[in-house]
């Protein structure tokens, strides 16, 4: 297995260093920040919460019981990430160490649910028995200089003696509202798999992130680190690895020139959304006296 650099630091980037846009903060974008079944996810379950503790918000005004349920939502967001971030966390630690980590090895995040995550990671493990992946790389950091962005793919593994590029995604409800189990959106993770596969570099070193609140994620490389560097291993597909309380499943991804394609105009999208479409619009018009419109736009930058 390629030699772990350790866990990903969080700081601030030095005047030299090339800043690269993070695969997760591009996709986001180019969703409009979130997904329709994201977006229908938050709905649901903002009003699944008002239905089923009624018994505490009644009593209160309409502006605390919307603020109750609201935070009672988000609490709730929370621990379903933080249950994700354990199970990644433990699944690197096992193909690191070949080794489930369970007791003081298993690294609870935040408010993570114990019982939950020790579900998923049975399904995990069920999963891993069957397919018995070779581990060639976990948790590492890729870069594209040349297109400005970067990020931390989970896993590159042999499977059945194919090298595929993995990415594990996991979901508190494994079933959906139509009662079949749960998969991932492939519009997502394919674009978010092509970009590693189809970055130049991979670090051998500690990457470096940063962040701000409110800003996208960035991921700080310097000239050093590029001389440390080493081509991405290559691979034959993606594979998504999807963990429910119930269910593993993999689902291969094909990484082709039509994701690839639809990546980069994410990174248009982007940068439309951030940065060019702020300098399009200008002061509202004034007619002034004369009968002549006089406007102000600002030229985008070339």
């Amino acid at each position: 297995m390629m030699d772990h650099p350790g866990t990903v630091s969080v700081g601030a980037a030095e005047p030299d260093d090339q800043l690269c846009l993070s695969v997760t903060s591009i996709i986001s974008a180019a969703n409009g920040g979130s997904s329709d079944g994201l977006v229908w996810w938050a709905r649901r379950g903002a009003a699944t919460i008002a239905v089923n503790r009624r018994d505490v918000w009644a009593g209160m005004t309409p502006g605390e019981a919307s603020d109750w349920i609201a935070r009672r939502h988000e609490a709730n967001a929370k621990v379903n990430r933080d249950n994700g971030s354990t199970v990644h966390d433990a699944l690197e630690q096992w193909a690191l160490t070949g080794t489930r980590p369970a007791g003081s090895d298993l690294r609870m995040v935040g408010d993570a649910d114990p019982k939950m995550v020790g579900l998923m990671l049975d399904q995990a493990d069920a999963w891993l028995q069957q397919a018995q992946p070779d581990y060639l790389a976990a948790e590492l950091t890729v870069y594209s200089p040349t297109r400005g962005y970067a990020g931390t793919l989970d896993a590159i593994a042999r499977v059945a003696g194919v090298p595929f590029l993995i990415d594990y995604k996991t979901h508190y409800d494994s079933w959906d509202r139509d009662g079949r189990p749960r998969r991932p959106y492939p519009e997502q993770v394919a674009l978010q798999l092509v970009a590693y596969q189809r970055a130049e570099w991979a670090a051998l070193f500690r990457a470096r992130r940063v962040e701000r609140s409110f800003y996208p994620r960035y991921y700080a490389l310097s000239a050093a680190e590029r001389d440390q560097s080493i081509a991405v291993p290559p691979v034959e597909a993606g594979l998504c690895v999807y963990i429910t309380p119930e269910h593993c499943h993999a689902y291969p991804v094909l990484l082709d020139d039509r994701a690839w394609r639809a990546f980069l105009h994410a990174i248009d999208v982007y940068r439309w959304l951030k940065h060019d479409s702020k300098s399009v619009m200008g002061q509202p018009l004034d007619l002034g006296g004369d009968g002549h419109a006089h406007h102000r736009a600002t030229a985008a930058p070339a």
